[in-house]
């Protein structure tokens, strides 16, 4: 879609005229570098907001990706089916047709125009915008900024940005620095702006689990009771399992147990908005200096090693791709149905991505903090703050 056609978007509706209850456009920026537009009302504005957790603005100039809300997504053009109402296409347009939690929905992703000002039209009354957070990150790549599966927190006047695999232990290594006195900058998403060295941080709700709360209490506080027994209660299959005899576990009942277990454990969950758990609300950037490595491992110890930066950026290329795998499956679909569209950045992306993180690690500071997955959160701390404070591991002075 021509810039042209994008401000048309942006100002009607799907018959050409002024769209009914439009409260926008309303603008959402990344740094001043990423410019997300959605038209819509105030509801579908401020859903769009907080799953951006970027601050809004007046709309100016052109976006680099515009959430259109409408309903005439689909145009009355006849539909083909792409899996169990996972996706279809018409002869002209793909549609996603599963939102949050597998909820059905209608949305039109042009995947080929992404990096060009790429318009997203959505039904009304969505839970969420499908893959509006990977396209985010996919558009900001574009734009110079790196995205980086990470949290972040300014600590003693230090920036410091870790990172991982899924469960590695940022979302603990998070409760427990801000705990002993560090600044929240951002979980589950950063974008780190090379130019600068900055680390801009999104103000993503942190998900809390069971153990998070046994192992520091003061989180109970931030949870509902409710919420505490509904988590106790998906937790209950995995404790159970867990004690049953091995004879037991590999029987018939046992392993329908496991497959029970496995999926209450993943849900037993509380999602917590960083206003509440650290007073923040808005996009933050801070300088940064250090990237860390967290890993989980079998041993009880907690460790933190210097490590070369370079070698972070070589894993975290990987944990990044695997983060926008739902995007690249969604876009395998879209070039099933067009064949003849494609998207540069999205076919070249492996390559983009170690371009960018090399460049912005390589000149910081690299570590690994290696731990057990459920422990005493107050010992990650303990064992960054040779970060903040200093001195290297066993009291080394830093270089």
């Amino acid at each position: 879609m021509t810039g042209t056609e994008t401000e048309s978007a942006n100002r009607k509706g799907p018959n050409g005229a002024a769209s009914d209850g439009v409260a926008g456009p309303a603008d959402f920026d990344l740094a001043g570098m990423v410019r997300v537009r959605v038209v819509g009302d105030d509801a579908q504005i401020a859903l769009v907001g907080r799953q951006l957790g970027l601050p809004r603005t007046d709309p100016a100039g052109e976006p680099d990706l515009t959430v259109h809300f409408t309903d005439d997504v689909v145009r009355g053009e006849p539909l083909r089916y792409l899996g169990l109402d996972e996706a279809g296409f018409t002869d002209s347009r793909f549609f996603q047709m599963r939102a949050k939690a597998k909820a059905r929905a209608m949305v039109h992703l042009p995947f080929h125009d992404i990096g060009k000002g790429m318009v997203i039209s959505c039904e009304p009354n969505l839970p969420a915008v499908p893959l509006l957070i990977p396209l985010l990150a996919v558009t900001a790549l574009d734009r110079g900024l790196v995205p980086l599966h990470a949290g972040a927190i300014q600590w003693h006047g230090a920036g410091i940005v870790f990172t991982g695999w899924s469960k590695s232990g940022k979302t603990e290594t998070l409760i427990s620095t801000t705990a002993a006195g560090a600044d929240y900058v951002g979980d589950e998403w950063c974008y780190l702006d090379p130019a600068r060295s900055m680390v801009v941080g999104i103000p993503e709700p942190v998900t809390l689990w069971s153990w998070h709360l046994r192992r520091f209490p003061s989180l109970r506080e931030q949870i509902p009771a409710l919420t505490r027994q509904r988590m106790r209660l998906l937790e209950t299959p995995d404790r159970v399992e867990r004690m049953l005899p091995n004879g037991v576990q590999r029987s018939g009942a046992g392993r329908l147990l496991r497959r029970v277990a496995y999926q209450t454990r993943s849900r037993a969950n509380a999602w917590i908005p960083p206003e509440q758990l650290f007073g923040v609300t808005d996009a933050r950037a801070v300088p940064f200096e250090h990237v860390v490595w967290t890993v989980s491992t079998e041993s009880a110890e907690v460790r933190l090693s210097p490590l070369p930066a370079a070698e972070v950026a070589d894993r975290m290329i990987h944990s990044v791709y695997y983060e926008l795998s739902p995007l690249l499956d969604a876009y395998r679909m879209f070039r099933f149905a067009f064949p003849d569209r494609r998207s540069e950045l999205l076919d070249n992306l492996e390559e983009h991505l170690t371009v960018a993180l090399h460049k912005a690690l390589d000149d910081v500071r690299g570590w690994v903090l290696e731990h057990p997955y459920e422990l005493d959160l107050g010992r990650l701390a303990d064992a960054l703050s040779p970060v903040v404070d200093g001195s290297g591991p066993s009291g080394e002075d830093r270089a």
